[in-house]
């Protein structure tokens, strides 16, 4: 369980600043090496969908 009166911060400055989706989309695409630590989808990862 989380313990929350150690966490005196607003919840803004806990966590910094956080870095809209596409900036870190670009950063991922230069860096090979995260680009390396993101999952691939596989096709286990996708049920089927019966209509």
């Amino acid at each position: 369980m989380n313990d929350n009166k150690l966490n005196d911060k607003p919840a803004k400055e806990q966590f910094g600043k956080v870095k809209p989706y596409q900036e870190t989309n670009e950063e991922i695409a230069k860096n090979d090496k995260l680009k390396q630590k993101q999952p691939t989808p596989k096709p286990d990862d996708f049920e089927e969908i019966e209509y």
